[in-house]
């Protein structure tokens, strides 16, 4: 990490928790990130900046469905809970998870946390490590430090056990952008444990040549048996957002929700492979 990086992580998690700060913050990522000033034009960065930097952040409904545990209730609400992962664990205690075991495949997460797992075959205990990996890191941090996104800033620290869907460890995303409760396009991401890679399609899943801030791939990804439900789906749990990223997992019959996502990647993520030209061409999709 260079002094600039480690100077700027510093500030981010010391100076106070306000939204002066944390705006003053954000505008500095966005400009040494992106090498431009965040305006009020409809590009994919800036609208989440514009969100990121306003009182929607704060709304109260954006903050209880940040939190994996709470957004399964507020899924159950309006979708079918078929689609909803079930959960095996909540807690957040130490003993509890030393002494969890299942009969089937499970993945561990941090509900206040984003990007963060751990997978278990049944039947296979979490190690010394993994606990002391949740108790000293996982239990400790804040997503809200990361990027000053304030959703994040005062959930309380969980950890979440769910059935390993279609015992499947190395299962594909998929992350419908929808804006004004109209799905828009639909972002898969490959490999995310060892090699992540991306790959953009639009709603008649025609491939893109683009990608945001991972690789693209030369996978020819056919198009999921069920993607029409997906991208009802998706319409429905995003009419309560102006812009949101609806994320879910299919084996081509059954759909679950994973997430719902407010700000995607802090509003701090590069487009491949021309910048801010492929944000301005991806842009048009989204917001034309």
């Amino acid at each position: 990490m260079s002094l600039k990086r480690k100077i700027f992580k510093f500030f981010l998690k010391n100076l106070p928790t306000n939204k002066f700060f944390d705006n003053l913050l954000s505008f500095i990522q966005f400009t040494y990130i992106h090498k431009r000033l965040p305006s009020k034009k409809k590009y994919f960065n800036d609208v989440l900046y514009q969100i990121k930097t306003s009182d929607i952040i704060d709304d109260p409904l954006r903050i209880f469905v940040t939190d994996k545990e709470y957004c399964k209730i507020f899924l159950k609400e309006i979708i079918d809970h078929k689609h909803v992962i079930k959960n095996l664990l909540v807690t957040d205690k130490i003993q509890e998870l030393i002494n969890f075991n299942s009969e089937i495949d499970y993945i561990i997460k941090p509900t206040h946390l984003a990007g963060k797992y751990i997978i278990k075959k049944k039947n296979e205990k979490l190690t010394t490590e993994d606990i002391n990996s949740i108790k000293n890191n996982w239990l400790i941090e804040n997503q809200y430090f990361g990027h000053r996104e304030r959703n994040y800033l005062n959930l309380k620290p969980k950890i979440i056990i769910e059935p390993l869907l279609f015992s499947d460890d190395n299962i594909k995303d998929y992350k419908i952008f929808c804006n004004n409760g109209v799905a828009k396009v639909i972002q898969v991401d490959f490999n995310r444990s060892f090699d992540h890679s991306r790959s953009i399609y639009t709603l008649n899943w025609e491939k893109l040549n683009m990608s945001i801030d991972f690789k693209m791939n030369d996978f020819d990804l056919e198009k999921p048996n069920n993607l029409s439900e997906m991208l009802i789906l998706a319409e429905k749990i995003s009419k309560f957002f102006s812009f949101i990223r609806i994320d879910m997992y299919s084996n081509n019959n059954e759909i679950f929700i994973g997430e719902i996502t407010h700000i995607h990647g802090g509003a701090c993520e590069k487009f491949l492979p021309k910048k801010f030209e492929t944000e301005k061409e991806f842009s048009k999709i989204l917001f034309d």
